[in-house]
């Protein structure tokens, strides 16, 4: 991608004009990163991963079935090229930006599931995004359809995802075969992106905050939660005209009748604060 014309922002937003198979999910990723730091390098980080799948390339027989195809990608990325979990400090919000990944060899499930994908692909292999919820999977396809963990470097059969999925969400929610699904490329990235709003939500970073919503607003413009939480956000900036006019934008969207006579209650409280200013 050439990125001397246009800001991050701009680029970002152009990955998302068209048909989802045609979104660049690797510079996507990179792209939530280039806005967020200064010393961003786009070329940098695809040398980085081709170097990496360079050295893959000795370490995967991609002629072998799916299952030891998985088994040695895992080997290669988990335990000799070392990209593991991050245990110690999982909400840290380095381990949602693929640059830092990628440097720092650790990260959340998503993000980890990235380099496998980035890896597997550049070795010619079909492998996918699976939405599993409250932890992400990868999934090789070939002969059959193998899961892989990125966070913990290994493969999992059907019973294992079922372990998992207790673990991850407390026994709250039934296992589905959907779980196991792959996932399009513009719902791998609104999860990278919700990942990091919760984060800065919760450190009160409400400037991080608002440029994470306003790029999953690039996403999809009718987001009603997006709306509704950049409108928050700009609320506890003083940002009231702003947070209004988001809201107005809310009401057209016709969401149900008690949430649209609360949004034009909130809307006349914020007008009558004045406009505030973005800072």
């Amino acid at each position: 991608m050439n990125t001397s014309n246009n800001d991050p922002r701009t680029q970002f937003a152009m990955l998302f004009t068209g048909e989802d198979q045609h979104i660049d999910l690797i510079d996507a990723a990179l792209l939530i990163a280039a806005e967020h730091h200064p010393e961003f390098n786009l070329d940098h980080c695809h040398q980085q991963i081709e170097n990496l799948a360079n050295e893959a390339r000795n370490s995967v027989d991609t002629s072998q079935t799916t299952e030891a195809i998985a088994q040695d990608l895992c080997n290669f990325l988990y335990r000799q090229a070392g990209y593991s979990g991050d245990h110690g400090d999982y909400y840290n919000p380095d381990n949602s930006y693929f640059d830092r990944v990628l440097q720092r060899r650790k990260g959340i499930p998503i993000t980890l599931a990235l380099v496998y994908i980035s890896v597997g692909r550049n070795l010619g292999l079909e492998i996918e995004p699976v939405g599993f919820p409250g932890h992400f999977l990868v999934k090789l396809v070939g002969d059959e359809e193998i899961l892989l963990d990125p966070f913990s470097g290994q493969v999992l059969n059907e019973n294992a995802c079922r372990e998992l999925l207790k673990t991850c969400t407390q026994d709250s929610i039934a296992f589905k075969s959907e779980h196991l699904d792959s996932v399009s490329n513009r719902e791998v990235v609104r999860r990278i992106l919700g990942n990091l709003k919760g984060i800065y939500l919760g450190r009160k970073d409400l400037d991080e905050a608002l440029a994470i919503c306003d790029q999953l607003l690039l996403i999809d413009k009718n987001s009603r939660r997006d709306l509704m939480d950049r409108a928050l956000v700009l609320e506890q900036m003083d940002c009231h005209s702003a947070a209004a006019d988001d809201l107005e934008y809310l009401l057209t969207l016709a969401p149900p009748p008690p949430v649209s006579k609360s949004i034009k209650e909130k809307i006349v409280d914020l007008r009558n604060q004045g406009g505030g200013h973005l800072h």
